[in-house]
């Protein structure tokens, strides 16, 4: 039994993290996007590199119900100020963490807080 409460608050103690940290990711990525002059659907884009994942032009472009065109331009102007960083070529190429994402990243990762167990 006191496994189980143990495991069922630790995991909620990781959610409530996760959150919070995803609205600050969020707010910082606002900031840095309108200091650097750049339309706000970037943000999205981001994001969505921070987390780890590939970001696509596709995705990012059916996301924010861009035109090819639209999206393809802000991928450019993100990688141009290192923000993101793209791999492959025409049809296989996606984009990832840049140098400036990388940073940030790594700056979230030194401040997590381990957790806490409730029993000890």
């Amino acid at each position: 039994m006191r496994f189980c409460l143990r495991a069922h608050h630790m995991q909620a103690q990781r959610v409530a993290a996760r959150l919070a940290e995803a609205g600050e990711i969020w707010t910082y990525l606002e900031e840095q996007v309108d200091a650097d002059g750049l339309n706000d659907r970037c943000v999205s884009a981001l994001y969505e590199a921070f987390v780890n994942r590939r970001l696509r032009r596709s995705r990012y472009q059916a996301d924010e119900d861009l035109s090819q065109g639209q999206a393809a331009r802000d991928l450019r102007e993100l990688t141009a100020r290192k923000w993101l960083r793209p791999y492959g070529e025409t049809k296989g190429r996606y984009y990832q963490a840049g140098p400036r994402l990388r940073r940030l990243r790594e700056e979230f990762a030194e401040r997590a807080v381990p957790l806490r167990d409730p029993y000890a």
